[in-house]
């Protein structure tokens, strides 16, 4: 410091620049001297950016860029007036550097590698130039404070050290900078970033020249300064063993993948990192300092990703595995390197980590350098992480397949499948012994993909009234909904619409769709026309009542023409009165033969032209009414939403699913029957039955229930309307982010275009029509045949029109009676 000042001064450096340099400082400058020949830079400037790759946060800390290349540039050790004459020592001007005890006496501590071929001396020359040094070979020397430590590898390797000892003792500090015996500037704190746990060292008393330095056996990890030069040895070892390990598993296993970078701040200064960036492109690099930076990568991709987590510890990882489930590529590929076996089976069990099916860690082994254990994840299964095999420096113990299919072959593991009744998709059958068991489309369905991934299914039914699940207040989810979100089920059943109504797509995913369908309605069937009617239906009312206008004209038109044309002839006329000539007309429009002819060529000409007129009236009608009495004729049905609309009917759903989507719709008709939606939770289709509403569903679903409510009645009760709205996919449900997800969607698409599922629905149907179908009735009379191809006889349903207009006729009769019986009583009264 003293130097250095008196330097400066010398040189004459302006105030501006140069201002003296203080003790403190000097011993900064010293500890970032050394630590730039640890963590090497392409430039000086290099340690002060702030960039992810060269951030360096120490340096900037310590002090700034421009005050370190001022006192570099002014450094002094020793001055030059002090040499003696005749000095034959080149390295006097590091004298005071290396081999005083000016450190001990200003609380600095040095360590490093040196040259000892020249300048040193002779006896550290002659060992570190001797050639019977044996392989891993240990040689220690001290002199005063400095201890020099000699060790061969490949060559001889020399560490110079100012603070070991020949007893080292070792302790955790997780607090460094609170160590009373280092100051901040010591090189080994400023690497407190590399370490979460660093090695403080407690000075001892020096012993002999000459002995051996001994060091601390069975370190905790290579995250731990190593001493010693089998320590040191040992973490080079580490270190080149798992650039390799990792160089191998990307070249081998994540060849054309993307890779991401996510490392531990101390990382960025080792030469693990240093390596690994010169071989490989990293597409991202995220420093992980708390879990909110885990937010920063773009974590979707379409391209194969790979993830290499570099770590001190796992509590980053940890919290950020449990929270942000968006944030993870579920599909990805990680290795993750710095964690324990206990911590790789807690990231395993948490959220993302149980839906995630490659997770790869590389666990330092105690056995020997250079020594990694590879264990990998487990889905589905109770044994979360399994070992995998052993990386020894350069090579594996046996070559493993580090990212296997685990989907398609789950070796018998338990999928709990969520479903509740719901035909077709689902039918429960109740054994006598009150066994249930359950059939459908989708429970083949189910049971095929258990097949295809060797799982075992356990059926689950969401808790009553619940089915397909809403959303609360609180923002949970009840219902199939809310056990896939929970982890409850694994899969889901029950005609499950691909939909994210209400954010249904935060709680649960969906398969690729193995079915289209629309919404209908299902309605009472209407009782039919009652038969008596059947007389008027072969002409429509607007021929009626022309008919009714022409008989009306026809009696007049007769009387008129016979009376005046007999008149002009002096004859006397056919019809003697208006009342005989409407018999007249009556007559022949019932094809009736008449009593009297006309005696005239007049009338002969009309009555001629009526009886044509009456012909073909009477022959139309007859031949149609044949018809009609044979048909049962239905009222005007409801077969749209608008005539719903003008209904008085109200509309019942399961669940609110189908109020919400009537209340969204932008059919004016649909979102006022939302007003009269009613949420049922079991029976609908009794609403339906008893004409009181109808029942909204999915066709497949009506078309079954209709099919089985008509099976066990002679006529039809129940029916689809015409209009359909809202059309959805079919799929399974799973959980969000499920790593089944690939292999269900496959197997899916298989079943689908094989056609089965058409052939489970129509057994499906069959199954359930032959289960639960009833004795038919017998027709009232016995009379009617039940093949329809035989040819139907008319019974007293078909012709009571015919027994009405009897019993009509003889209502009349008697009300005529009545009035004449009346009108002959009052004659005497007006004689009188």
């Amino acid at each position: 410091m003293v130097e250095t000042n008196n330097y400066a001064k010398f040189l004459g450096t302006a105030i501006d620049v140069w201002y003296l340099c203080k003790k403190e400082e000097m011993a900064w400058f010293l500890g970032l001297f050394f630590l730039m020949g640890i963590c090497e830079r392409p430039t000086t400037r290099h340690y002060w950016r702030s960039t992810e790759v060269h951030e360096y946060p120490i340096f900037r800390q310590a002090m700034s860029g421009k005050r370190f290349r001022a006192i570099l540039k002014h450094f002094h050790a020793f001055s030059g007036l002090a040499i003696p004459e005749g000095n034959q020592d080149q390295l006097i001007r590091m004298h005071t550097v290396m081999y005083s005890s000016i450190f001990f006496r200003e609380g600095v501590y040095v360590c490093g590698t040196g040259r000892l071929a020249k300048g040193a001396p002779r006896e550290l020359q002659d060992i570190s130039s001797a050639r019977s040094l044996p392989d891993d070979g240990l040689e220690a020397r001290r002199k005063g404070s400095v201890m020099v430590l000699l060790w061969k590898d490949k060559r001889i390797i020399s560490m110079v050290s100012a603070f070991h000892s020949d007893t080292t003792v070792l302790k955790q500090c997780l607090h460094p900078l609170q160590e009373e015996h280092h100051q901040a500037y010591d090189f080994l704190e400023f690497q407190e970033h590399i370490c979460h746990k660093l090695l403080a060292f407690q000075r001892k008393e020096w012993l002999a020249s000459g002995h051996a330095l001994q060091h601390a056996p069975d370190l905790p990890s290579v995250s731990n300064l190593l001493l010693g030069a089998d320590v040191v040895r040992g973490k080079v070892d580490d270190e080149e063993a798992l650039a390799k390990l990792l160089r191998w598993i990307m070249d081998r296993e994540l060849s054309g993948c993307s890779l991401l970078l996510a490392l531990d701040p101390s990382y960025l200064t080792t030469s693990l990192v240093n390596q690994l960036s010169s071989t490989h492109y990293f597409m991202q690099v995220v420093v992980i300092r708390d879990e909110r930076d885990l937010l920063t990568p773009s974590w979707s991709s379409k391209l194969c990703r790979a993830y290499l987590f570099l770590l001190l510890g796992p509590q980053h990882l940890l919290s950020f595995a449990d929270q942000h489930l968006q944030a993870w590529d579920y599909y990805g590929k990680y290795i993750i390197v710095g964690l324990s076996v206990a911590d790789l089976k807690a990231l395993s069990n948490t959220t993302k980590g149980r839906k995630t099916q490659h997770i790869v860690g590389l666990v330092k082994s105690g056995v020997s350098a250079g020594e990694f254990s590879v264990y990998v994840n487990q889905v589905y299964a109770r044994q979360r992480v399994t070992f995998l095999s052993t990386w020894r420096r350069s090579h594996f113990t046996h070559t493993p397949t580090l990212f296997p299919d685990k989907i398609s072959n789950l070796h018998g593991a338990t999928l709990n499948v969520a479903a509740f009744e719901y035909p077709p998709g689902v039918i429960y059958d109740q054994h006598d012994g009150g066994q249930l068991s359950l059939y459908g489309r989708e429970v083949e369905m189910i049971r095929t993909l258990s097949i295809a991934c060797n799982f075992t299914v356990n059926f689950l039914e969401p808790p009553p009234g619940e089915l397909w699940g809403a959303r609360q207040p609180n923002g949970t989810w009840t219902g199939i909904a809310g056990m896939l979100g929970s982890g409850a089920a694994d899969l889901a059943i029950a005609s499950l619409f691909i939909t994210s109504l209400k954010g249904r797509m935060d709680t649960q995913h969906y398969s690729s769709s193995f079915d289209q369908n629309v919404n209908c309605i299902m309605l009472r069937v209407p009782p039919p026309v009652p038969r008596w009617q059947a007389v008027l239906w072969p002409f429509t009312q607007y021929t009626w009542f022309a008919l009714a206008v022409g008989l009306l004209l026809s009696g007049p038109l007769l009387y008129c023409m016979g009376r005046c044309s007999a008149q002009s002839l002096g004859h006397s006329s056919y019809l003697e009165s208006m009342i005989s000539s409407y018999l007249h007309a009556i007559s022949m429009h019932l094809l009736e033969p008449v009593a009297r002819e006309p005696n005239t060529n007049t009338s002969r000409v009309v009555a001629a032209f009526l009886w044509l007129y009456t012909m073909v009236l009477g022959m139309s009608y007859c031949s149609n009414l044949i018809a009609f009495l044979t048909v049962t004729r239905q009222p005007r049905t409801i077969d749209t939403f608008k005539d719903y609309q003008e209904s008085d009917l109200s509309i019942v759903g399961l669940g609110p699913l189908f109020g919400d989507l009537m209340m969204g719709s932008t059919n004016d008709y649909i979102k006022e029957l939302s007003k009269r939606y009613i949420t049922v939770t079991s029976h609908p289709e009794s609403w339906v039955t008893d004409g009181r509403a109808g029942y909204i569903s999915n066709h497949k679903y009506l078309q079954f229930t209709v099919a089985k409510i008509n099976s066990e009645n002679r006529a039809p009760v129940v029916r689809i309307t015409k209009e359909c709205a809202w059309p959805f996919s079919l799929a399974v449900g799973l959980q969000s982010f499920s790593p089944l997800k690939p292999r269900i969607d496959e197997v899916i698409n298989n079943i689908v275009q094989s056609g089965m599922l058409s052939y489970w629905f129509d057994e499906s149907v069959r199954t359930a029509s032959q289960r639960r179908r009833k004795p038919q009735r017998g027709t009232a009379d016995g009379a009617e045949a039940s093949d329809t191809g035989k040819v139907v006889a008319l019974n007293t349903d078909h012709m009571q029109g015919a027994f009405y207009i009897l019993a009509l006729s003889y209502l009349f009769a008697i009300l005529i009676f009545l009035a004449e019986l009346i009108a002959r009583r009052r004659k005497p009264h007006s004689r009188n």
